[in-house]
């Protein structure tokens, strides 16, 4: 297809000289003709005023007709010469976009490129993308690009209340694109949006819908454009890929989920675990507190209460470590957790651990623990090992008081 686009559009090229040869031969032929005859009707004394007139005005408007008919051809020629050059720039792009999203195995990086592409056809001075969220009832920018000199609006266009854009998902249902020609003459002075818009200096806008089984899920945009904003149709075929690649994202993001996330407590698993050790190896942090955590007494509750009772404490020990370190804490073992904190300091982080373990044991939870803090994890591995030996020290301490109360219980009766 766009072989025979390109095709065209050197065939209008060729038929714009032939025009323009074929105009000039006529033209140039009926002159020769003209000047014999008239050379000829004056040899032969044939010539008179009226045989002059005549002949002089039938010159003029058979050039007067060749010149209009030139004219008219080549303002039509030159005019499909445009149409199919904007198209044959739109099709560039077009293959540009599908080739970056199809090649890029990072989705957000293919995104964010994506959006210099569009931005640069429609030389605008951002590009974004909108997700909405239908249960918050809110709307996000996710992605966005800006041109060089232009502030990033991003961060602060978090969360926005759908409400607020409640006019231009009217105007998406109803002709499928929103155009802001200028938000003096297009919108509310008193309204958010525009409150919104003026506060990004934005004059003018164009955007296009996300749409997901006839649902509106988000919108593409690019402020101020300056250029091709009259067709649309770049914007609309970009954001099918967009939406196919926001579709990929979240299924990566699911399947990365099931990877790292433990299916019985929901807590993060030990491929997770593996995962963030290796990335700090090689990116270290400050200020990192390590604690390990194991269960006391699992196997007496399995075997006395059954597996369902020992998942179940299980369970509620994940949940009580991660009330108080959320998102920091790894199922590494059936009955033993690790947490890696970062940027805390000693103190705090001790506290915090302390605060975990009077949780658990309010809830009847028993646990031998081990910690370990430093201000720099480059010896990551080390402290861990440190952690996890003092917490079988603990374990140790625990298992002998138990095994003591025991022999004094048994001595007792």
């Amino acid at each position: 297809g766009d072989g025979m686009k390109r095709e065209k559009f050197f065939n209008y090229v060729k038929f714009n000289k032939l025009v323009l040869i074929s105009g000039t031969i006529i033209i140039s032929a009926f002159t020769f003709i003209m000047l014999f005859e008239y050379n000829f009707f004056k040899e032969f004394g044939m010539m008179n005023p009226k045989v002059s007139g005549s002949l002089f005005l039938s010159f003029i408007i058979i050039t007067l007709l060749t010149l209009l008919v030139t004219a008219i051809n080549l303002r039509s020629s030159r005019k499909k010469e445009k149409e199919t050059e904007k198209k044959l720039q739109i099709s560039d792009t077009l293959i540009n976009c599908i080739t970056l999203l199809a090649t890029e195995r990072d989705i957000d990086k293919a995104i964010d490129s994506l959006l210099i592409i569009l931005n640069n056809y429609f030389d605008g001075d951002r590009a974004y993308l909108f997700e909405f969220d239908y249960e918050k009832k809110t709307t996000s920018n996710s992605y966005e690009y800006a041109a060089p000199g232009i502030s990033k609006q991003i961060d602060v266009l978090q969360d926005v209340p759908l409400e607020v854009i409640d006019s231009w998902i009217k105007k998406f249902e109803e002709t499928g694109t929103f155009y802001i020609s200028s938000i003096n003459k297009d919108v509310d002075s008193n309204s958010d949006t525009y409150k919104i818009l003026e506060m990004q200096e934005i004059e003018s806008l164009i955007a296009v819908p996300l749409v997901e089984d006839e649902v509106i899920i988000g919108f593409l945009g690019i402020d101020n454009p300056k250029i091709n904003y009259e067709d649309l149709s770049l914007l609309s075929s970009a954001s099918f890929f967009i939406l196919d690649s926001i579709e990929r994202r979240e299924s990566h993001l699911k399947l990365q989920k099931l990877s790292f996330e433990d299916t019985l407590t929901s807590v993060y698993n030990r491929n997770k675990f593996n995962t963030v050790v290796d990335e700090m190896h090689c990116r270290f942090e400050d200020n990192v507190g390590v604690a390990y955590f194991d269960i006391n007494g699992l196997k007496t509750v399995n075997d006395n209460e059954g597996h369902q009772a020992g998942d179940m404490l299980i369970k509620n020990a994940a949940d009580g470590i991660n009330s108080i370190f959320i998102g920091d804490t790894y199922r590494i073992g059936g009955d033993e957790f690790v947490v890696i904190s970062c940027h805390v300091k000693k103190d705090d982080f001790e506290k915090n651990v302390n605060n975990a373990i009077e949780k658990l044991e309010n809830n009847g939870i028993s646990v031998s623990f081990g910690i370990a803090w430093t201000e720099n994890s480059k010896n990551i591995d080390e402290q861990l090992s440190i952690a996890d030996r003092l917490m079988y020290e603990n374990k140790i301490i625990h298992y002998k008081k138990s095994v003591e109360e025991s022999e004094k219980t048994t001595t007792v009766e």
